[in-house]
This record gives structure tokens, sequence and C-alpha cells, in this order.
């Protein structure tokens, strides 16, 4: 039995995840110079882990998550936290169904050297272990994000680095708010194609 997938690189620990964030509803000061970086930690369970302040007091462990286009934080995080005033509720959607969510506006979170301000913040039931809770790319509004497992970096451009040039360009589609890419797995000359 032979195992073959046709030129689909998505990543391995030295390979550059490159992807385009999506229009934010989010509002980040832009940083001084053409690269920011975050720094990140893996998780036991492979979640990028990112420490974050927010309203300049509480600290957080954010799980980046590539299907969420918000902040949200537990409601155990919440619970731990001094600066968060809820004014409002609204139902959210999620994979898991339908869910009625506390909002609280006008926050700034800091992720490194980046300070995000007008941040609303969504209460949720859960997050990846051993986080207070998750944000999607859209944080990063129009740069180009680079996740770099050996440096434990996350790392923001304003437009495509140098080095992105040696990877080979993958359509991602945005699929009910899930980046999915497509790839060709043949095993015994039989092609499968998917999405993941």
């Amino acid at each position: 039995m032979s195992y073959y997938v046709k030129p689909l690189v998505i990543a391995t620990l030295s390979t550059i995840v490159q992807w385009f964030a999506v229009m934010s509803l989010l509002g980040a000061d832009p940083p001084e110079s053409a690269e920011v970086n975050v720094p990140f930690r893996l998780s036991s369970q492979n979640n990028i882990v990112v420490r974050a302040t927010l309203n300049e007091e509480d600290s957080l462990s954010l799980m980046l998550h590539t299907a969420v286009s918000d902040l949200m934080l537990t409601e155990e995080a919440v619970r731990k936290t001094n600066t968060i005033q809820f004014s409002d509720s609204i139902k959210m959607k999620s994979w898991g169904g339908e869910a009625n969510s506390r909002v609280s506006k006008a926050n700034q979170l800091q992720m490194g050297t980046l300070l995000f301000t007008g941040i609303d913040i969504f209460e949720d039931k859960n997050s990846g272990m051993g986080t207070d809770g998750k944000f999607g790319l859209d944080l990063f509004q129009n740069r180009i994000v680079e996740i770099n497992f050996d440096s434990q970096n996350i790392i923001l451009y304003d437009s495509l680095p140098q080095q992105a040039e040696q990877f080979e360009r993958i359509k991602i589609v945005n699929q009910g708010g899930m980046l999915l890419v497509q790839g060709t797995c043949s095993i015994d000359d039989k092609d499968t194609t998917t999405r993941s």
C-alpha cells in the first residue's frame, strides 16, 4: 500500500502558516514597524496560547481559534476578572447550537506590544483546556499572520514577507467562520479530496 499526498503542504514545525485575516470589526492601534511578534506557548493539547492583559489589569491566557471571529472569555474567567462590565446580552450561534451570551463593550486588550482598543467581549462556556478564552484571526485585521512554531511567535506583517516566496500558495475557504484548505490524498491509486 502506498501513501502519497498530492502537492499540498499545510504545516510542519518549521513551516510558516499564513492566513490573510478577514475584515475586522475590532480596532487596533497600528504598530510602528512592518513586523510585530506576539509570543505564544503550545499547550499539551496543541493549542496556541497567548498571554494578554485586559483593561490594564486582568491577566489572561487566550487560545487562538481560527473558527472564532470575536474575543470570548469563559464564565469562569469572567468571575476572576475585575474590569469587565456587561451591558448587553445577545443570541450567539456556533457549531454547538444557539445560546445567550453577555457582552462587555469598549474594552482594551494588550498582547505583546499590540494594543487593541474598543474591544467587545462575549461570555462563553468553553475554551481550550487551561485557557481563559479564545480569540480569532480577525483581531489582527488585514495583516498577514505567520505562526512560527520553532520560535513560538505569531508574527504579523503589513505586507507579504520575502520568505513566503518559497512556499506554495493555498486557497483558504471561509465556511461558516471556519478557515479550510482543500487537499487530495491518494491511497492505492484512489484519490480522495476534502476540505479540512
